[in-house]
């Protein structure tokens, strides 16, 4: 509002003073007024966003010939934003371009008479407001029902491939270039320039041919939840995706994934369906999709997993079923599933899965929010591993990590994933104690943020995300 009020002030004082005030003109006083007045915008991704869209329908309203700067008017924000969407959220939306067009008639009047239901003097017409609020909220509902339908189209929501200021100036220059240019070869050659440079982030990075046999185990810092990412050469597989009502929570996950490279998973396995585990799964299908989903029974019967369960059969992804005795496999990463029992159709904690991981040489115990009694029966049946690593249970919580259980399993590292300063208290000090009491060197997301364990060169486990040595508790 601000900046629209300044354009028009800054107009009608030049028409006053007898002087004509070009668009572009206009625009570059009020952005230097308001950055003069308010330099933090500087840093706004809004205040960019703002500026870019006005700025390319300043220029595409310079174009004489009127069919030729009608498109333009309707392409030219999508354009000039795209790019700086891209930097901002890390993800291609490569249809918005185009479904923008035939959404904008609807716009208009759905702000015009939501500002007539909201503003309509108390005295006026009760039937105006009911009727200018209804057509309002129903044309809503069209746009919102669109953008969903859109939002799972092939291609939407895809990780994009790392791009910086650089590639963003080469768009933003391509583009000015286009709306300025009168003659058509000219049209061309920058629509051409446009169109390459806005290809880029689609096309994967090149990377050297990975170690098959190097592997690390990354608890992603997603607050109170849980994402532990396998990664083993070219192939990754994502365990829990974090909860999707933490902005912070979504963000880590697919800067993490990002980071790597990865932009489709061997598979997601979700272990229960808290939406702690599984919120982010919906939001890691379309970034980044897997070839398959495994999850336990108690998930598939869940309402809220059924809506993102059901769109990846919608886009062709295999969703299996998970119990005790499941194996998978994505190159040398390894899985085998110990809880729940097959038979188990319960739900609740207990009902997660418990998992043996080997990725690459590195034994990795993980599960989901299983207490004492799914360890208890596990003990009493003989069938834990010795592990390297222990992705501890719940958190950190005292109704998990027993004793007994970490005598059984004999890690020598283990990762607790919670949240900083959480309602609930994880990690338990009482795990901690138990951890320690057994030179177990542990590290907590809370402290640590984000942490990954893999062997060195000389097959010694080491940390190698920043801020994690000198954090363990112990």
């Amino acid at each position: 509002m601000r900046r629209a009020g300044g354009a028009i002030a800054l107009a009608q004082c030049a028409r006053l003073a007898g002087r004509g005030c070009p668009r572009a003109g206009a625009l570059g006083s009020v952005v230097f007024l308001l950055l003069v007045a308010e330099p933090t915008l500087a840093r706004s991704w809004s205040f960019a966003l703002t500026v870019s869209a006005s700025g390319a329908l300043v220029l595409a309203a310079t174009q004489p010939a009127r069919a030729w700067r009608r498109l333009l008017l309707v392409a030219a924000p999508g354009l000039a934003t795209w790019p700086l969407l891209v930097v901002l959220t890390g993800r291609l939306a490569p249809w918005g371009v185009v479904v923008t067009w035939p959404l904008l008639p609807f716009l208009a009047p759905t702000l015009a008479c939501g500002w007539i239901a909201v503003l309509a003097p108390e005295s006026g017409p009760a039937w105006l407001v009911s009727a200018a609020g209804g057509l309002s909220r129903a044309l809503a509902a069209l746009l919102i029902v669109s953008i969903e339908t859109v939002a799972r189209w092939p291609g939407s929501g895809l990780l994009a491939r790392p791009v910086g200021p650089v590639w963003v100036g080469v768009c933003e220059i391509g583009l000015a270039g286009l709306l300025l240019a009168r003659e058509r070869r000219w049209r061309v050659g920058f629509a051409a320039l446009v169109t390459a440079s806005s290809l880029l982030p689609i096309f994967p990075r090149g990377t050297a041919r990975a170690d098959p046999t190097s592997a690390s185990l990354v608890t992603i810092d997603v607050g109170q939840g849980q994402a532990v990412l396998a990664v083993a050469g070219r192939h990754a597989v994502l365990i829990d995706a974090g909860d999707d009502r933490v902005q912070s929570a979504r963000e880590a996950v697919l800067t993490e994934l990002q980071r790597r490279g990865i932009r489709q998973l061997a598979a997601l396995v979700v272990t229960h369906a808290d939406r702690d585990h599984s919120g982010g799964a919906r939001l890691v299908l379309a970034a980044t999709p897997p070839n398959w989903i495994g999850v336990p029974a108690s998930v598939l019967r869940h309402p809220d997993a059924r809506v993102w369960l059901d769109e990846a059969v919608a886009r062709g992804v295999a969703v299996r079923r998970l119990a005790r005795g499941e194996r998978f496999s994505a190159g040398s990463i390894r899985g085998l599933v110990l809880n729940p029992l097959s038979g188990d159709d319960q739900s609740g904690n207990d009902t997660s899965l418990a998992l043996w991981l080997r990725a690459g040489d590195l034994s990795v115990w993980i599960a989901g929010d299983n207490g004492h009694a799914v360890e208890g029966r596990l003990l009493g049946e003989g069938r834990l591993p010795i592990v390297d690593l222990l992705v501890a249970g719940h958190h950190g919580s005292d109704t998990s990590s027993s004793g007994a259980f970490l005598d059984a399993l004999r890690p020598s590292r283990a990762l607790i994933s919670c949240g900083i300063d959480n309602r609930f208290g994880h990690p338990d000090p009482a795990v901690i104690g138990r951890l320690r009491a057994r030179n177990i060197r542990t590290w907590t997301t809370d402290a640590s943020r984000t942490m990954s364990i893999c062997f060195d060169e000389a097959g010694r486990l080491r940390q190698s995300q920043p801020g994690i040595e000198g954090s363990a508790r112990n």
